[in-house]
Parts: C-alpha cells; structure tokens; sequence
C-alpha cells in the first residue's frame, strides 16, 4: 500500500491481489480486511504519506489508498468464491464416494449370491446342450440359456471389478511388455474390420498393475472405440514417458486408447464412467466398461482423463505414476 501511493505503480497494486488470495488461505475473516486497511492508513498517515504538499497531491493519496483497500477487497472475494467452490466441490465428492461404496458393498453381496445361482444354470444347460438333436429347437433353447448366462456371469464379474471385490492387489511391473502382449492378444479377437496401432515411446520403467486387469482395460476401450468406429477403423494405442510435472519424481507412464468415431457430446462424455450408463445399449452394451476401467484406475493410483467432442472421435488416457527403482 505505501509503496502504491507513492508511486502509484499497477505492479503494487497487483501484489494486493496476492495478498487479498494469502488473507483467503489463511482463514482470515471478511471482517478483518477493514482492520488491516485501517491500521496501514494510519502507518502510511504517520509517515505523512497523505498530507502532500498540494491539495491535487493529497487527494490522490487518498484516492490511491482507497484503491488499495478496494483492491483487496475484490481479490479477497473472488479467492474467497473459488474456495468454497473447491470446497463444495469436494463436499460432493465425498458423499458420492461414500454412496457409491455403500452401493458397491450391497451390489457386491448381491451378485456373490447371482453367481452362485448361474453356475448351475450355465453348467447343467452346456451339459443337456451336449445330449440335444443339433440344430432342434431345444438345442436352440438351451443355446440360448448358455449365451444369457455367461453375459449374466459377465456383468456379474463387472459389478465385482467395480465394487473392487475378488480383486488382486496391484504390483510393481514393467509395463511396456505387458501391454505389447495385451496387444498381441487383442489383435487375434477383434473383428476383421478392426485394428490396432501401436506405438511405445518409454524404456524399462515400472507401475503399480495387475496383468488380467490390464487386459480388462483394454478389452473394454477397445471394444467401446470400435464401436463408436462402427466396426471398421484403427485404434491407436500409445504408451509414453512424461516428466514429473513438479520435477521432483520418475515421472508417470501414459497410456491413451484412441479412435476416429463420431465422439461425444460434454454431457455424455460428463457421464461415460458412470456404471450402466450407455449408448450402445442396442449394440448389446452393458454401460460397465469405462466404470470398470475407472475402478481399475482408482486401485492403481492412476487418473483417467477422457478427450473428445462430437465429430472428432475420443481419447481415453491413463497416468499411471512410475515406481522408483529398487
């Protein structure tokens, strides 16, 4: 402030504003800023920095200090409304965090006692299938009863995967030969209309993973990318090294499946990794994938990041933090 009146300088002005954002961070009450202005008037008074030698001169001391303080003002509010919107924000969080764990314990309960029933179903129907009359109507039947029972068993393991039940805890693995095998394995069960391309730009580094789930991921964002292709097209997958944004750690891996389809419009996209949440339900989608693929993220200490707009086609990334060498 003294400074400001001085000389009336906009980078002294500016500094207020970082002051007004530290009042914020501090706590300090709204009420308080008018005695912190007051008792700088009355330093800047003592030093005779308001009495100037011409009246023009004195009221723009005066002027400047009030400028001061409306300065501080405006930044204290506008800190003050990001960080209870940061606070709200993680307000929110936190209840559907606790909601979706106290769903995921009742949905997990749920499906133990499903699949304890479709075992049965889905063993004795393959059995009695193996005794019918190819082609007569109750082997069409019992075919029937074994193709719905193993995509009820396989919503099943999804819920499961979600509510991170019967699940192996992630381990320090090098990751770039996983995924090259994943790949390998993918190519020889995706339609014929379908490829992929990829590509590794890392070296021997090390992340907290689990093999079958890798495989789950990428099953699921592949799947979900050559639909949204319509059947035909090139799914690009890339693995890169990038810097510790905060240059203080190995860095992390980056993962990023991407697609040339029709893309999403921001309200879907806000809503892809909601668990049944789907637009290929006549395609036969489920709506567990990309909730899959986030629970996966989660229990691995990875962010996934999803980037796409209608026409464009969409990318889905995975940050997975590097481990520090043994």
């Amino acid at each position: 402030m003294r400074n400001y009146i001085l000389k009336g300088e906009e980078a002294d002005l500016l500094r207020i504003e970082d002051i007004g954002a530290a009042l914020v961070a501090d706590a300090v009450p709204l009420v308080e800023l008018s005695g912190l202005h007051e008792q700088a008037l009355l330093g800047a008074a003592g030093e005779g920095l308001l009495h100037a030698s011409t009246p023009d001169a004195t009221m723009e001391a005066i002027r400047r200090s009030s400028a001061c303080l409306s300065e501080l003002m405006i930044a204290y509010s506008i800190a003050d409304a990001k960080r209870q919107a940061l606070l709200e924000r993680e307000r929110r969080l936190d209840a559907d965090r606790q909601r979706l764990e106290s769903l995921g314990q009742m949905a997990g309960g749920v499906c133990h006692e499903i699949n304890n029933l479709l075992q049965p179903i889905l063993g004795l129907s393959e059995l009695v299938l193996e005794d019918a009359e190819p082609g007569s109507e109750a082997a069409r039947n019992l075919a029937m009863i074994v193709e719905c029972s193993v995509q009820a068993a396989a919503i099943v393991r999804g819920i499961l995967t979600t509510a991170r039940q019967d699940t192996p805890a992630p381990r320090a693995l090098v990751f770039a030969p996983l995924l090259r095998n994943t790949v390998d394995f993918l190519k020889a069960i995706l339609p014929p209309g379908v490829e992929i391309a990829l590509s590794i730009e890392c070296g021997e580094e090390s992340v907290l993973c689990e093999e079958a789930e890798l495989s789950q991921i990428l099953l699921n964002l592949v799947r979900n990318a050559s639909r949204a292709m319509g059947g035909a097209g090139t799914v690009a997958v890339s693995l890169v090294h990038r810097a510790d944004p905060e240059g203080t750690g190995p860095g992390l891996l980056r993962l990023s499946v991407s697609d040339t389809g029709s893309g999403m419009a921001p309200d879907v996209a806000e809503r892809a990794f909601h668990p049944f949440f789907t637009t290929h339900a006549s395609a036969g989608g489920s709506g567990l994938g990309l909730s899959i693929v986030m629970a996966i993220a989660l229990a691995w200490g990875a962010r996934l990041g999803i980037d796409t707009d209608l026409g464009r086609g969409t990318s889905i990334t995975l940050d997975l933090p590097v481990q520090p060498a043994a």
